[in-house]
């Protein structure tokens, strides 16, 4: 007889195979309903919805890079992020969503209840009523339990910010075939597996994530307010749009564009069919990269109690300085004597976790994160942009929205190892 986590993965695999669908790499000269503008120099749908794509040119005072261009992805609406709960037979389950994105390495993997962006959810795309959307916008039927607004991916995206929300419900839901009600048991198994919880839902579950009981932190609340804010004041960054085509350093032609030294990432376009989507058929530009980034805390106890190195970095779409991981990069095996701390994490035998983890696929093509938390026997030295917190400072502190969403998935998977998982189990 089969426990229920082999019946989730029965399920998943089944949904693998009935689900149909293909995704096409295609010039951007190809996309249909977009188009390239070129008095502004960027690509934009017919509908002035979605999404663009634009050019930065970017100047701060930190960091040993300063001055750089770059595309980037104009999203201003909020988007949500949103996951069901109820108690079933007495115990906590969570509604997830077996979803197909066009830039899953897999095709589909495992998401919120709801996730989806304004223009999808009031159907700019004329397409199907997102399932369930009701829910997350004011129903009677619901209660909020949780609902924080938190950024995406700063170096890939100007302001965007979603909601991540956690909602309750009381009454029986007939469940179409591609969702499942499962236990914090089950999503704890299923983030020890690759690239099968996708970012978003580890973004919702980084809000609501349970606390230890007791910690002995060396630097307080406050301390670690003092510390950001002194930072946050002596931080600049000035960042201007400016058309793609005089972008220096990267080369916009009709089918892609990519940086000239091979680097960072591209702009490609895709051609998306699937039978499991609120449309079936489209076009769009996504970004791409070939190399798998890095995100990793650094651990040590201090005075009986975990603390994680936690680093204030800047990033292009934000106007000032969050928190991060302690080593957050890209094309992370080239840059192991050249990133500060990275050295610490290879060669160490006492690794936490350490699992490949796919980025947001509806923006990002087979984007790849190696995740890592690893414990420290030694004492090294800590730079001014850096600062020891506990688990539960960290928490805190996502809660206020200071924590970029790389720290975020990666807590969530931390949490792991923990018995007790999120606040409302």
């Amino acid at each position: 007889m089969m426990n229920s986590f082999d019946k989730i993965i029965e399920w998943y695999l089944e949904r693998s195979h009935v689900v149909v669908y293909n995704v096409e790499q295609i010039s951007l000269s190809e996309l249909n309903e977009w188009s390239f503008n070129k008095k502004t120099g960027y690509w934009k749908h017919k509908s002035g919805k979605f999404f663009t794509i634009q050019g930065i040119e970017v100047h701060t005072n930190l960091g040993n890079v300063r001055h750089w261009f770059q595309p980037i992805i104009f999203q201003p609406e909020i988007g949500i992020l949103g996951i069901l709960t109820k108690k079933i037979n007495s115990k906590r389950k969570y509604l997830i969503q077996a979803k197909m994105e066009p830039g899953n390495i897999n095709k589909i993997q495992l998401s919120p209840t709801v996730q989806a962006t304004k223009s999808n959810y009031s159907r700019v795309h004329k397409g199907k009523k997102t399932t369930f959307i009701d829910y997350f916008l004011g129903s009677e039927k619901s209660v909020i339990l949780a609902d924080r607004l938190q950024y995406e991916q700063g170096s890939m995206f100007y302001g965007k910010i979603n909601r991540n929300m956690l909602v309750e419900v009381n009454d029986d839901i007939e469940l179409p075939s591609d969702f499942y009600w499962m236990s914090s048991d089950d999503i704890g198994n299923l983030l020890h597996m690759e690239n099968m919880i996708n970012m978003d839902t580890r973004s919702v579950f980084s809000c609501v994530l349970c606390k230890d009981e007791s910690e002995h932190p060396i630097n307080s609340d406050n301390d670690i307010l003092n510390w950001l804010s002194l930072l946050r004041s002596n931080c600049t960054i000035k960042t201007n749009k400016v058309p793609l085509y005089s972008l220096v350093g990267w080369n916009l032609t009709p089918d892609i564009i990519y940086y000239e030294e091979d680097k960072y990432f591209s702009v490609i376009g895709v051609k998306v069919t699937s039978d499991s989507r609120e449309v079936t058929t489209w076009t769009q530009p996504i970004f791409k990269k070939d190399r798998p980034g890095f995100a990793g805390f650094l651990a040590q106890e201090i005075h009986g109690t975990l603390h994680y190195l936690v680093q204030a970095k800047l990033e292009s779409g934000k106007k000032t300085i969050y928190l991060a991981p302690t080593v957050q990069c890209s094309d992370y095996e080239q840059k192991i004597d050249s990133e500060i701390y990275l050295k610490y994490f290879f060669n160490n035998n006492n690794v936490i976790y350490d699992k490949i983890q796919s980025e947001e696929g509806g923006r990002f093509y087979h984007f790849l994160t190696r995740n890592m938390v690893v414990l420290l026997d030694d004492d090294i030295d800590i730079s001014k942009y850096y600062i020891w917190m506990t688990y539960n400072q960290i928490l805190t502190m996502i809660d206020h929205g200071y924590f970029n969403i790389e720290a975020r998935t990666l807590m969530t998977c931390l949490n792991v190892i923990k018995t007790k998982r999120y606040k409302y189990d």
